[in-house]
């Protein structure tokens, strides 16, 4: 089951595939569902980067929209002021006029995000809301026997293929 980067609500297309598992278990009471919760250190940590981020703007202006204002002055809270100047030198360098203060809000929310503490109990209590997510459904929407489902220990996974983050189901007997 997939889930965007940093969520734990299930997608549409992902409620289909659980459907589809509820009919087969229904079918075959000897067989359980194993759920592997996990979460990406990469994509997870940058998106739960991003959302202390955004919390931090809408505390500083009640806004939800972060001015280059803003984000240089949440930069320099972990970083020089000689830093901040050598990335507007090389963006400065790198882009045109027109396209210096899109391209410097970026780097400047990249380098924000980065700087956001997400921790591993962070990133694992994520992976836990995942399985819970699903338990749930399966559970309380769908009327699944609690017994079928067993959860499996949190994995860490990195997958550079895709943007969504896999949670593994795996049907045993």
């Amino acid at each position: 089951i997939e889930f965007e980067a940093g969520e734990f609500a299930i997608l549409p297309p992902e409620r289909e595939k659980l459907d589809n598992l509820v009919q087969i278990l229904e079918k075959k009471p000897s067989l359980s569902l194993f759920i592997a919760p996990s979460y990406d250190a990469i994509k997870d940590k940058d998106a739960l980067g991003l959302l202390k981020l955004k919390k931090i703007v809408l505390e500083k202006t009640k806004q939800e929209h972060a001015t280059i204002e803003i984000l240089e002055e949440i930069y320099k809270q972990t970083n020089s002021e000689e830093n901040l100047k050598n990335i507007k030198d090389v963006i400065k360098k790198n882009y045109k006029e027109e396209q210096f203060s899109n391209e410097y809000r970026k780097i400047l929310i990249k380098e924000c995000v980065n700087a956001q503490n997400v921790t591993i109990d962070e990133l694992k209590e994520l992976a836990t809301m995942r399985e819970k997510t699903i338990t749930e459904y399966l559970v309380l929407t769908k009327g699944l026997e609690s017994q079928k489902i067993i959860i499996d220990n949190i994995n860490e996974i990195n997958d550079a293929e895709s943007s969504l983050i896999k949670t593994k189901l795996n049907v045993n007997v």
